[in-house]
C-alpha cells in the first residue's frame, strides 16, 4: 500500500515466552502491517477491528503494527469508529508514528476502556488548542499514571496540549507522583 516504505514497525513481545517472539507467533504467520494514507482509511480499519478483531487482523495485521505515518488527522478516531470501540478499545498503539498528525481532538472522547501509555507519541504538529480539544475527555479508564506521563510528554512538545483546559479533568501534571 502507499506509504508502506515510510513505516518501520517494532512489535513488543515483552512478556511472551521466547518461542513466541517470532513471525510464526503461536504457530501462525502474522499478516503484514497495513499502511493507511488518511483518517478515513484508518477509521474504516478501526471499525473493522472493533467489530471483529480476529478478522481485521487477518486483513490489516495487528492494530499495534499499523502504519499511520501518512495520516494527518485523528480527530474523533476511537469515538467515531463505533460503540464497540468506545466501550472496548484498549490495544497498545504506542508504536504508531503519529508525527504527521496535526489534529487529535476528541480522539479518545468517552472511550471507557482505553488505558494505554501514549507518552512516546510525537504530537508536536498539533499547534492549536482546538487540535487537542477533549482528546481524552470522558476516557474514564485512563489511569492517573498514564495521564501523568502523557501530560509530561505532550506538554513538552506542544503548547496546544493543556490538560486543564483541553480535557476538563484538572491538572494532570499533579497526578501519580513518581
Amino acid at each position: 500500500e502507499a506509504g508502506a516504505e515510510a513505516c518501520q514497525v517494532v512489535v513488543n513481545f515483552a512478556g511472551y515466552p521466547r518461542e513466541a517472539r517470532s513471525s510464526a507467533f503461536f504457530g501462525r504467520q502474522l499478516p503484514p502491517a497495513s499502511s493507511f494514507a488518511d483518517r478515513d482509511a484508518l477509521l474504516s480499519a478501526l471499525q473493522d477491528w472493533c467489530n471483529d478483531p480476529q478478522g481485521a487482523e487477518g486483513t490489516y495485521g495487528h492494530v499495534s503494527t499499523w502504519c499511520v505515518s501518512l495520516v494527518t488527522a485523528m480527530n474523533g478516531l476511537v469515538n467515531n469508529a463505533n460503540t464497540a470501540c468506545v466501550n472496548t478499545f484498549n490495544d497498545d498503539i504506542s508504536a504508531w508514528d503519529v508525527s504527521a498528525v496535526s489534529t487529535f481532538d476528541q480522539m479518545f472522547y468517552t472511550a471507557t476502556a482505553f488505558d494505554q501509555d501514549l507518552s512516546a507519541w510525537d504530537v508536536s504538529k498539533a499547534t492549536s488548542a482546538g487540535s487537542m480539544h477533549h482528546t481524552f475527555y470522558g476516557a474514564s479508564a485512563l489511569s492517573d499514571c498514564n495521564k501523568r506521563v502523557i501530560y509530561d510528554s505532550w506538554t513538552s512538545q506542544t503548547g496546544a496540549w493543556h490538560a486543564t483546559t483541553a480535557n476538563n479533568e484538572g491538572n494532570w501534571g499533579s497526578l501519580c507522583q513518581f
